[in-house]
């Protein structure tokens, strides 16, 4: 179906009054367009689809009471909005735009906008509706107001009427009720169709292959989909099938598919269903970027001793560096080694630092005290990053630069694998003298200091024999006990933060698969579990993300504060993450008290920025 030109006409002068009031930073921008999110999922600058959760007018729409007016003057509930300027032509082709129609409102132009060929011009003052998932581009000129609505077939149910601009208008816009909804079965059988329909007619190999594959894909949704329906509770399982069809059937087919054609619009359409926008910029550890910008290599000293770490050798590794790694397998200095070896102490040091920085070999050293060491404890996603990274800043403190996932996960005692995956908590049963040492060990391996000198690198007699160390991971929220008997003077920052805002949080990673911690689980249904693993996590199967995530939440926390009631209370502090982002400098000082560190110009220059 063609754009349809509604009878409908506003203001350009007042809308763009409206539009220019934003200035630069306010505008956020996806592949295709940069906008000014204006109602949205949660009410937040995000790209998310309706069906992620209930919409919410953002605090732009707030200064907006004409773009206000206009959608309700529309006269039926509207979806997300915005004020956008294209950056790329863009071929509308997802699974929202099924869903959901588009009325644009040009509001500067000064080009056209291109349909199947055809060029229609929109002029301001006009409004435009878009059918669901049709192809189209527009040109990069136009600034336009886009407003989603759900799918409608009779246009002319629309109101004919001049929306005149009416001063202080404030009555809340009505917003579409949200409902998690996915494609139905017979939804799926006719896309896919499409895609073979395409396929068919080139010179694609095993088609008869492919035809099999994708009808036991249309068997399983089938399944999935008689279980859950249009329930949240299957929003895992749909996950699953999706993130499928994506690795096993996209890759396929898509070289055989026209860019333009009802095959590539098939697929866009199913790949793009549960889709949500990245939760931020994926999280590089200190520790690499710290080794990144110094391209520091390991220094190897003359007065120690190294030893294998008894690896087993999978790399490619060259005869000489098998040689070392047998002359240190019971702790040997240069000396030692260039005798058993016949190598050049030039050689012997190239080839410890490779050995070093594929941690194949370490330096047989005596591990310093830890005085007082600091755990940050919280639930996943309550900003304790932001904590660690700022409190890394403290000339006291030492750190690994990263959390320690695979350091401790490592030891086969304190994997979940261990104990038949039942959680990540760990008691002081496991916290024997062998694991104490070895894990104290291993954090020495990876220290560095706030300007990311490694303890290891400095010579033995600038080592400080006592170390103030610090250490944030989430799964320890459920190690506390286990911390405490490893370290017996440990001292631990509680960092909670609103249930609202962390479960949310929780849940766009969970959405991302960007902090997927098994893979797979055994006994779980699905691909991959996110986050700590939580006591009683095999009642969550057939739950939803947001009751996944609302349960790890308040497992978490509640560990914490079971775990810190019953140590002293000088081992322990609480931060609200309100008060970390809203009273940086007062909170930051608050836990240097506490946990006596020394404040600093560096610290005092960091927290007096905005």
């Amino acid at each position: 179906m063609q754009p349809y030109k509604l009878p409908l006409s506003f203001d350009p002068i007042q809308l763009t009054k409206e539009l220019e009031q934003f200035n630069a930073t306010e505008w956020h921008s996806n592949s295709n367009e940069s906008a000014i999110i204006l109602s949205s999922v949660g009410g937040t600058i995000n790209w998310d689809f309706a069906i992620s959760g209930p919409l919410k007018p953002t605090i732009f729409l707030e200064r907006c009471s004409y773009v206000k007016q206009i959608l309700n003057s529309l006269a039926i509930p509207v979806s997300r909005c915005r004020f956008t300027k294209f950056t790329n032509d863009i071929l509308n082709y997802n699974y929202h735009q099924f869903r959901h129609n588009i009325i644009y409102l040009p509001i500067i132009t000064k080009s056209v906008l291109y349909y199947k060929n055809n060029k229609i011009k929109m002029i301001p003052g006009e409004a435009w509706l878009f059918a669901n998932g049709q192809p189209y581009h527009i040109d990069l000129n136009h600034s336009l107001l886009a407003i989603e609505i759900p799918r409608i077939n009779q246009y002319n149910t629309l109101p004919h009427k001049n929306i005149s601009y009416l001063p202080n208008y404030s009555k809340a816009v009505n917003l579409t009720i949200y409902q998690f909804e996915i494609l139905r079965p017979a939804e799926i059988q006719q896309l896919t169709t499409a895609i073979l329909a395409e396929v068919k007619t080139t010179q694609i190999p095993e088609f008869e292959n492919l035809v099999q594959i994708i009808e036991a894909f249309n068997k399983q949704w089938q399944v999935e989909f008689v279980k859950f329906g249009h329930n949240s509770s299957g929003e895992l399982a749909y996950q699953d099938l999706i993130f499928y069809f994506s690795k096993q059937i996209i890759p396929k087919v898509k070289k055989w598919l026209s860019p333009q054609g009802n095959g590539s619009y098939a697929i866009n359409i199913i790949s793009s269903m549960l889709l949500t926008s990245p939760p931020q910029p994926k999280r590089i550890s200190r520790n690499l970027l710290t080794k990144k910008r110094l391209q520091v290599k390991p220094t190897v000293h003359l007065d120690v001793a190294y030893k294998s770490l008894g690896k087993k050798l999978n790399r490619n590794l060259q005869p000489n560096q098998i040689d070392v790694l047998k002359a240190c397998s019971c702790s040997a200095n240069l000396q030692t080694i260039k005798l058993n070896t016949k190598l050049k102490t030039d050689e012997i040091i190239t080839i410890i630092q490779k050995l070093l920085s594929l941690k194949l070999l370490t330096e047989d050293f005596q591990c310093p005290k830890f005085d007082q060491p600091i755990f940050i404890v919280s639930a996943p996603r309550a900003g304790s990053t932001l904590l660690f990274n700022t409190l890394s800043l403290f000339l006291d403190l030492w750190t690994i630069g990263e959390e320690s996932h695979e350091l401790i996960e490592s030891i086969p005692t304190l994997h979940p694998s261990y104990r038949n995956f039942d959680s990540n908590c760990l008691t002081v049963t496991e916290a024997t003298d062998d694991i104490a040492i070895t894990l104290q060990q291993r954090f020495v391996r990876e220290l560095q200091n706030r300007d990311g000198n490694s303890y290891l690198n400095f010579p033995i007699h600038k080592r400080p024999n006592k170390i103030r160390f610090m250490e944030k991971t989430p799964k320890n929220a459920l190690r506390i006990p286990f911390l405490k008997a490893v370290f017996p003077e440990a001292i631990f920052i509680y960092l909670y933060r609103d249930p609202k805002e962390n479960i949310n949080s929780m849940m766009e990673f969970w959405r991302s698969r960007r902090f997927i911690t098994y893979q797979p689980l055994p006994g779980w249904p699905y691909s991959n579990w996110s986050f700590l693993l939580t006591p009683g996590w095999k009642k969550l199967i057939g739950n939803s993300i947001a009751e996944i995530a609302t349960y790890q939440w308040q497992t978490a926390n509640r560990y914490i504060e079971n775990d810190l009631q019953k140590l002293p209370k000088s081992d322990w502090c609480f931060i609200n993450y309100a008060d970390l982002i809203e009273k940086p400098k007062e909170t930051i000082y608050k836990i240097s008290k506490f946990a006596k560190l020394n404040w600093d110009s560096q610290i005092e220059q960091t927290l007096s920025s905005p």
